[in-house]
């Protein structure tokens, strides 16, 4: 029997595959067949969506040998894990209708594939619940989702459907007072076991589970509801890792009381998974825009396997800067690392500055003008204050002058309520004079002679400096530096980069570089 070829899908349209699963029981080899159907609303087709690890069965001891997946009547080279997973979930008596990515994109496909991850959120939260395939099970496994099992039932006899906090709480009520006989060793043990399996380090886990309406624990013959499996760790007093904990908090009927109601930024769910997994390094960050509050949108920023790793990462700092994956006009790509963007913006932002004015722009004065101007009229698009922005830029203008125009101009341009700035060419300032009252100055002075201190500095990490920077808050700062406590709250940043003097109304605050 000759191996699997995909037919073609199309990408002009929200079209998916789906997976027919032939009816069948364990440990019989798994017949089924791909059909297209679309993601757009009121058309498309009642099914379920698998989440599991890419790989080799994990735990369990040894097993028996695997039954074979044939995809219209052809050997599909499944992984182990997902052949055992499609093995356990078919059903003796019906057909199933499921989603499983190895199988229904065509991972050869890069242009597909984009196509497809774009789509990933509407895939999972149409489905009409997620199944997620923990692995093989044991005995102690086995009891323990029984018994989470039975606190769900409970649960659901006494509290109302919809109300998740109500439910919860009542789980609760229910393991501390009348099952405290179940906190035994051995179910201790089992909920260890699983909170260790991979599915748990897994970055695509995170939108595959945000997104469900329903999800389903499944390991071996046994399962439990998600929810309620969310739940077993504080009951056991079972320690989790920080990714483990956000992923159950993530289930449903969990999330809308957990960190997922609060500010989900990409910078934010960068910094909160940047220890999470993924076979792919694109994936780092392809799996979170759907999640995110800010990159959701996929005329702003969009995953493509057509682009190497580098270029992701040079996209998506552009993105956090500017607000789109696009860098300014005639710049170049920098060397950024994954590491790089859970930084603080601040240090970003003084990063790619130095990138676009030291090694990037071409020598022509006329480019570097522009590529300057670019920079910084998108910085806007940021939270940042303007002492911060002046603070990150200040240090790279020393080296380029004919760019300190551009950014006097971006603040009579952009700040008109907040600032006017003059240039003053001869004695190397940058000046910027607050509107309001009591009147205040900025100064900033790029003196020649620090240049070759400042290449000196740059070889060294820039990001140390702004572990507190992205704390200050210009209106509160500007509003109470005359006073003690607001000199007070200006001293870590003359630690970090000095020296920054606050002084009285309309004297001058000057930044040294």
């Amino acid at each position: 029997m000759s191996t699997f070829s995909y037919p073609p899908l199309d990408l002009n349209q929200n079209s998916i595959r789906l997976l027919h699963v032939n009816k069948g029981a364990w440990p019989s080899d798994v017949h089924c067949s791909l059909v297209e159907t679309t993601t757009d609303p009121g058309e498309a087709v009642p099914y379920k969506a698998l989440s599991y690890t890419w790989g080799a069965v994990e735990g369990g001891g040894p097993q028996p040998p695997l039954p074979l997946i044939f995809v219209n009547n052809r050997l599909f080279p499944a992984t182990d894990n997902l052949r055992m997973a499609l093995s356990r979930i078919q059903d003796p008596k019906h057909d199933l209708i499921l989603w499983a990515d190895a199988i229904c994109i065509n991972q050869q496909d890069n242009r597909e594939k984009g196509h497809q991850v774009k789509q990933m959120a509407h895939i999972y939260k149409n489905a009409e619940e997620v199944l997620i395939w923990l692995g093989p099970s044991n005995e102690e496994i086995e009891d323990l989702l029984e018994f989470a099992t039975f606190i769900d039932e409970q649960a659901l006899d006494i509290s109302t459907p919809r109300r998740s906090g109500q439910w919860a709480s009542h789980c609760h009520d229910l393991m501390r007072n009348h099952y405290k006989n179940a906190k035994t060793p051995q179910n201790i043990i089992a909920l260890q076991q699983l909170l260790s399996r991979r599915w748990f380090q897994r970055i695509w886990v995170l939108q595959e589970v945000a997104m469900a309406r329903s999800a389903r624990i499944l390991c071996g013959p046994s399962s439990c509801p998600a929810r309620t499996f969310s739940l077993m760790p504080s009951f056991f007093e079972v320690l989790t890792t920080e990714h483990s904990q956000a992923v159950l908090d993530l289930m449903p009927r969990i999330r809308s009381n957990s960190w997922w109601a609060s500010d989900r930024t990409l910078h934010n769910l960068l910094v909160k998974f940047q220890h999470s997994q993924a076979t792919d390094p694109r994936d780092m960050i392809y799996a979170l825009l759907s999640m995110s509050a800010d990159a959701r949108d996929p005329t702003r920023f969009y995953p493509s396997y057509e682009i190497g790793g580098d270029r992701v990462y040079v996209n998506t700092m552009c993105f956090l800067i500017f607000g789109r994956w696009h860098g300014p006009r005639f710049w170049q790509p920098p060397r950024i690392q994954f590491a790089d963007l859970s930084l603080p913006l601040a240090g970003t932002i003084e990063k790619l500055f130095r990138d676009i004015i030291f090694e990037y722009c071409s020598p022509a004065i006329g480019t570097v003008n522009q590529v300057c101007d670019d920079f910084i009229q998108r910085i806007t698009c940021i939270k940042l204050n303007e002492v911060q922005i002046l603070h990150c830029l200040s240090t790279f203008l020393t080296i380029a002058l004919t760019s300190m125009d551009l950014l006097s101009t971006w603040f009579i341009e952009r700040r008109p309520k907040l600032l006017e700035a003059h240039f003053r060419d001869g004695r190397g300032e940058l000046q910027h004079r607050t509107k309001d009252k009591p009147e205040r100055i900025f100064t900033l002075i790029f003196e020649q002679q620090n240049v070759e201190e400042e290449y000196r500095r740059i070889e060294f990490p820039i990001f140390d400096r702004f572990e507190n920077i992205e704390n200050l808050s210009l209106p509160r700062d500007l509003d109470r530096h005359d006073r003690r406590d607001g000199f007070d709250s200006f001293k870590h940043f003359t630690d970090l980069e000095g020296p920054f003097n606050i002084t009285r109304p309309t004297e001058n605050v000057r930044v040294m570089t």
